[in-house]
């Protein structure tokens, strides 16, 4: 037999050599089959259908093929072949709240499904209640012997709230947006599997428990590059600021400068919070750079929130980019650059302190241009 060929199909379109495969695995991470973006994607997922005795369709119906080379069984695969043999009593289905009762053998009887009705509402009591801050210890003891009384072997009763994704941080995310109640659908097959019939996992993890941690593990990545980002940033404003120190003439007020505009790009690679006023209060406010004050009006404080505090003269103010050092002690060079970086803002969409602070910062470059003009 030749060492390329890996098997004798009846089917005229099946694979028998190796440069078959790779033909085949090119053509279809071209078209983007099944999702697939790379030829070794699809050459896994044809030797896993080989292996297994399976057509690739097959395959791709049961396996969820992620990106970066996890292979999990599909929540939706696994609920279809629970359901052969097993029974699922859905008890409500919303975006909020899906519970569901699991049992490893069908039919149900009444008393069964009586009983998970039960358990339903004694386990979602008590899922409430843990979520306060605060909670009756004696009645959460009732309800968990109430529950044991209720077990049963080969059988479970699983709830998924919003309030349980948004606890773990994935309220927030495109999937639970755009369809939760399929979300907690799929996490609550997933959780009964894992109880009462884990052999349906095939050894492997569903594909929702992974999808779930990927979301979960996303922030901290992202937040770890900032953070060298960041880093990255702080270290060349210092050696900017370190060349100053020993240059003159033009050449230290252009390292002042560079480190300015570092100082500013650093700003900006902090979180920045949405505003909470209405469009209506986006407008900024037209102020006079040569008005020693900017006040908020009355009516441009929000219900609740301590008025901002009033600045008299713009240079006893303190700029936030150079760590809250008065705009009055800082050069003309490193105004100048503070103010074209606000004149390159969108201040319609700005907080309030933001808005300010470029008021200021107005202020003190026309003073200081008409003081050298």
């Amino acid at each position: 037999m030749n060492d390329q060929q890996l098997t004798i199909q009846t089917s005229p379109f099946s694979p028998t050599t190796w440069a078959e495969v790779e033909k085949i695995a090119a053509h279809m991470a071209d078209a983007r089959a099944y999702g697939f973006k790379k030829p070794s994607q699809v050459i896994s997922a044809m030797l896993l259908a080989h292996e297994s005795g399976k057509s690739l369709s097959v395959i791709m119906e049961e396996k969820h093929f992620f990106e970066d080379g996890k292979i999990s069984p599909k929540a939706s695969h696994m609920q279809a072949t629970f359901q052969k043999t097993g029974t699922i009593l859905w008890h409500i289905r919303t975006s909020s709240v899906v519970a569901g009762s699991f049992f490893a053998y069908k039919p149900i009887k009444d008393e069964d499904r009586a009983r998970a009705c039960s358990r339903f509402e004694l386990q979602y009591e008590l899922d409430i209640m843990q979520m306060q801050p605060e909670w009756d210890i004696e009645r959460e003891s009732e309800l968990l012997l109430a529950l044991s009384r209720l077990a049963r072997e080969n059988e479970c009763t699983i709830i998924r709230t919003m309030a349980q994704a948004a606890a773990l941080g994935l309220a927030n995310k495109t999937n639970y947006n755009l369809g939760a109640a399929n979300m907690h659908q799929w996490r609550c097959v997933s959780d009964a599997i894992k109880l009462i019939d884990p052999a349906a996992l095939a050894g492997g993890s569903p594909d929702v428990d992974i999808q779930d941690l990927g979301m979960l593990e996303g922030p901290r990545q992202i937040t770890t590059t900032q953070s060298r980002d960041k880093e990255a940033v702080k270290s060349m404003m210092a050696q900017h600021m370190e060349d100053a120190s020993m240059a003159t003439g033009m050449r230290k007020q252009e390292l002042l400068g560079l480190a300015s505009e570092l100082r500013c790009k650093l700003s900006e690679m902090e979180p920045q919070q949405e505003s909470l006023r209405p469009e209506s209060k986006l407008i900024p406010k037209i102020v006079d750079a040569t008005d020693a004050t900017v006040e908020l009006a009355d009516d441009d404080q929000l219900p609740g929130i301590e008025p901002a505090p009033k600045f008299n003269k713009w240079q006893d103010y303190e700029v936030t980019k150079y760590g809250n050092k008065r705009l009055g002690s800082l050069s003309k060079e490193e105004v100048s650059v503070l103010h074209s970086a606000y004149q390159k803002k969108n201040l319609t969409i700005a907080k309030p302190e933001v808005r300010k602070e470029a008021s200021m910062i107005a202020m003190a470059f026309e003073a200081l241009s008409t003081t050298n003009t």
